[in-house]
C-alpha cells in the first residue's frame, strides 16, 4: 500500500466516524427531548381537543378551558335539514353531556404514556405538528 493509498482509505474512515458522531448526536437529543417532555406535568405543545389549544396547560388548566368552551356553545342552535323539514335545536336539546376531565386526561397522556410511545408525541411537539384529541361526548349514555 503507497501513502497515498492509506490518505484516500484514512479520509473514507474520517467520513465514517463524522457520519457515524452527527447520527449518535442526533438520537441523544431525541432520547433528550423524549425524556424531557414526557417528564413534564403539562400538556404537549400543538395538543387541542375540540379545537381547544391546551399546549402548556395542566390537567387541571385544560379541563377548565374545556368547561368554558362548552358553557360558551352549549346554548348555540343547530340547524337539521332533512329533505323538506328543518329542525333547530341546541347541543343541551339533544342531551349532549361532555366528560371534560377525561378529554383533559387524554390530552395530557398524549405523549405522557411511555419512552417509546412518546418519541413521536414528543417530536410532533418540538416541531410545531398540531395533535388533535377527541374529546369525549355521551348523548342518552351512548359515548361519541
Amino acid at each position: 500500500m503507497t501513502f497515498s493509498d492509506f490518505l484516500k482509505n484514512r479520509k473514507g474512515l474520517v467520513a465514517i466516524i463524522a457520519s457515524s458522531a452527527v447520527v449518535v448526536a442526533l438520537l441523544a437529543a431525541v432520547v433528550s427531548i423524549t425524556f424531557a417532555k414526557s417528564g413534564s406535568d403539562t400538556i404537549l405543545n400543538g395538543v387541542t381537543v375540540g379545537g381547544i389549544d391546551l399546549s402548556g396547560c395542566t390537567v387541571d388548566e385544560a379541563e377548565e378551558l374545556i368547561v368554558n368552551r362548552i358553557n360558551e356553545i352549549k346554548d348555540e342552535e343547530i340547524t337539521i335539514q332533512a329533505g323538506p323539514d328543518t329542525l333547530t335545536a341546541t347541543y343541551a336539546d339533544f342531551g349532549a353531556d361532555y366528560d371534560c376531565r377525561l378529554s383533559a386526561e387524554n390530552a395530557y397522556k398524549y405523549g405522557h404514556e411511555g419512552f417509546f410511545s412518546d418519541i413521536v408525541p414528543a417530536l410532533k411537539s418540538t416541531f410545531g405538528a398540531e395533535s388533535k384529541q377527541e374529546l369525549s361526548i355521551y348523548i342518552n349514555n351512548r359515548v361519541f
